[in-house]
């Protein structure tokens, strides 16, 4: 199981895949875009669970929970996107190689 994502905390502990570096939590800091997609991801996804660290999933599992999450949530098609989105920017900002 992987540990809480907080891009707007610069502390968390535990070896669960959550930002608990310094080097990973700068790096989070530096790229924080902001905008619809991170308010949605704030408050539609925490209203069910924890906030996950996006960088530690390859491509397929994530494309795959972010399809099923869709669903559960009642996001619509705009929603989804802006998401996505929020979220791919801080996977392509963070060193993982999105195709």
């Amino acid at each position: 199981m992987l540990g809480f994502f907080y891009p707007w905390k610069t502390a968390h502990s535990g070896d669960d895949g959550a930002i608990n570096s310094p080097d990973r939590r700068a790096v989070i800091k530096r790229s924080r875009p902001e905008g619809q997609g991170k308010d949605l991801y704030l408050t539609k996804c925490t209203k069910c669970h924890k906030l996950y660290d996006p960088t530690t999933y390859e491509d397929d599992p994530w494309a795959s929970w972010m399809r099923k999450m869709k669903k559960k949530a009642h996001l619509s098609d705009e929603q989804y996107e802006l998401i996505s989105g929020y979220l791919e920017s801080l996977r392509k900002n963070n060193g993982v190689k999105v195709s």
